[in-house]
């Protein structure tokens, strides 16, 4: 089971790196599940300067064909399920999100959360980057979802790793480094 996993993941990797069109250092793809809904996404740092740069900008931000890259990020979401069915069918316990993280040297770091729920993939996004970058968002609405959630929930259920000295472009709005 451990190797059909490891290739799910080096499959999922190999996706991801070529849905990128510039030299990166560090992604992380983040999956979230919810009532048999997934969400996924991941970030990526550039080496073209200190950015760190959201998945579905990729389109707006390169020119790049935007019908295949909507294919790409399908196959992605299909292969994500592939992994979901591949832990249920050896009856382990289904992670409620996981974070991959790829290092440019190929090598590769997955955190499974099995506790921590959230309302709903906006908030579990914006949680998400928070912890993982340190970035609050600008818009004034999801900030207060932020402070909300921090405020009920004091303690994480995944470890955080943040990013040194980035700068993330979201839309076209900056993130604010906390």
């Amino acid at each position: 089971m451990e190797n059909e996993l490891e290739t799910h993941f080096e499959k999922i990797s190999t996706k991801i790196i070529s849905m990128i069109p510039e030299p990166w250092s560090l992604v992380k793809l983040f999956a979230y599940v919810q009532d048999e809904s997934l969400t996924s996404f991941f970030y990526y740092k550039s080496k073209n300067g200190n950015q760190v740069v959201y998945s579905y900008d990729i389109p707006s931000l390169f020119p790049l064909n935007k019908e295949k890259f909507e294919e790409d990020d399908q196959e992605l979401i299909f292969m994500i399920d592939d992994l979901t069915d591949a832990f249920l069918e050896t009856n382990q316990e289904l992670w409620k999100s996981f974070t991959l993280t790829i290092i440019d040297d190929g090598k590769l770091k997955i955190e499974y959360n099995y506790d921590e729920e959230f309302e709903n993939s906006l908030i579990a996004q914006i949680v998400w980057t928070y912890h993982h970058f340190g970035l609050k968002p600008n818009s004034k609405y999801e900030l207060e979802l932020l402070i909300n959630y921090l405020e009920k929930h004091t303690q994480t259920n995944y470890s955080i790793g943040i990013v040194e000295g980035c700068e993330t472009i979201r839309g076209n709005k900056k993130w604010k480094k906390s």
